[in-house]
């Protein structure tokens, strides 16, 4: 379980993210199925230039935050549309990205840089 200090500079991350054109969604949705979906409806249904302002998608969901977690497991990458196709960097530069922000506010960060794992937030 994260600290108090910890989700507040997590939520400091997810500003600086949103500045950068990635959608940072906190406690998001069920599970990462419905998150993933509803991202994409969302952007799918912005105006073009807002859309093409877009670099990706970081998220956790309510799943991700329950207390007896060690920490919290980030979903990230480009978003997936039916209507645009794929929006965003790849999956590799979103999460480099996001790991660079949480290191900026001081949270200790786990991820092996492939594209296929989930960003570690350690809880402390």
């Amino acid at each position: 379980m994260l600290s108090v200090e910890s989700k507040n500079r997590l939520t400091k991350a997810f500003r600086a993210l949103r500045r950068e054109g990635l959608v940072a969604k906190q406690k998001f949705m069920c599970c990462r199925n419905c998150a993933g979906t509803k991202i994409g409806n969302d952007v799918e249904a912005m105006p073009e230039e807002e859309r093409a302002k877009i670099k990706g998608a970081v998220f956790y969901t309510t799943q991700d935050a329950e207390p007896e977690r060690n920490g919290l497991y980030l979903a990230y990458g480009p978003i997936e549309t039916e209507k645009h196709g794929t929006i965003g960097e790849h999956t590799r530069a979103v999460g480099a990205r996001i790991v660079k922000a949480l290191r900026a506010e001081g949270l200790k960060v786990k991820w092996d840089g492939s594209p296929n794992t989930r960003i570690h937030v350690e809880a402390n």
